[in-house]
């Protein structure tokens, strides 16, 4: 379990990272590394490496650009609070019988694509699927939105990180749950508190 944890915690600090950087370059900068992340994603794909730390790598890249492109969209508390709303419908029928169930279903039975959409850990002396690319780019995209709407992101971050930590710690417990659901909770009533308290100031 600490592995998990660590791996997700990692994993997301690492996305958030990324988008920091990706912010700070210039616009010309950020198109070339944005394209070079996919273009990079995709030979990864189409080569099929062995290497766990390569198809970690690249699902990571990959998870940046498109927690960026689709966090520079969210422009408002309205567009956040939608967006956790579909986010984590659209997670609880994937999970209960829709592409992620086909995804571990496929994985039980040979790997299939799963290492190439997903971090991998060592649980038990083999290698698991512990936080897939879909949780990070939709993590990450609210971090950045978080962060352009006027919340501090090392606030946001921590929100976004402990509600996917105990998403993970109730999977662990039932065997396996549908994550953004927690996130939306989570960030739906951090922007709530935040603008109340905003407004109680004001």
């Amino acid at each position: 379990m600490a592995i998990a944890l660590g791996v997700v915690v990692g994993s997301l600090c690492a996305v958030f990272a990324g988008l920091w950087l990706l912010k700070a370059c210039e616009p010309r900068h950020r198109t070339f590394l944005l394209a070079g992340s996919v273009a990079g994603y995709a030979i990864l794909l189409w080569m099929r490496s062995g290497s766990p730390w390569l198809s970690d790598a690249g699902v990571l890249l990959a998870s940046i650009a498109g927690a960026f492109i689709l966090g520079s969209l969210l422009k408002t508390k309205g567009a956040i609070v939608a967006f956790c709303a579909a986010a984590a419908g659209a997670d609880i029928l994937s999970f209960s019988g829709g592409l992620t169930r086909h995804l571990l279903d496929q994985y039980r039975e040979s790997s299939g694509v799963l290492p190439y959409l997903a971090i991998f850990g060592p649980i038990d002396s083999e290698s698991v699927p512990i936080i897939g690319m879909g949780d990070l780019i939709v993590t990450g995209a609210l971090f950045l939105a978080l962060e352009r709407i006027g919340f501090r992101a090392p606030e946001g971050g921590t929100v976004l990180i402990f509600t996917i930590v105990a998403a993970l710690i109730v999977g662990w417990i039932v065997g396996g749950i549908a994550a953004l659901p927690f996130v939306a909770v989570g960030v739906i009533a951090y922007v709530g508190f935040r603008s109340r308290r905003r407004v109680g100031i004001n």
